[in-house]
């Protein structure tokens, strides 16, 4: 198969060398009046050709990817963290 973002060769819908240059999160932390804390890893315009897949039959195998680049960097965190999926009608 071919990766998504580069299309070249790769047994992975998108390949390490586009892993390591555009999935590297970047987290953002929003403080809400009650004082919850918002951590967002990527901005929509980075991602949204790839979040447009969500519909696609290999959208899945994509968000599965954006998941665990995401989530490498929470796992060090020193506290328990939440994770809360957004809705795209909300």
């Amino acid at each position: 198969m071919r990766c998504h973002l580069c299309r070249k060769f790769s047994f992975s819908l998108i390949c390490s060398a586009c892993r390591e240059r555009y999935l590297q999160p970047q987290p953002r932390i929003r403080k809400l009046s009650g004082g919850l804390e918002v951590i967002s890893f990527y901005s929509y315009d980075e991602l949204e050709p790839l979040l447009l897949t969500k519909h696609l039959p290999h959208g899945w195998a994509i968000y599965r990817i954006l998941a665990t680049e995401a989530f490498k960097s929470v796992a060090k965190a020193a506290h328990p963290v939440f994770a809360i999926p957004v809705d795209d009608n909300a």
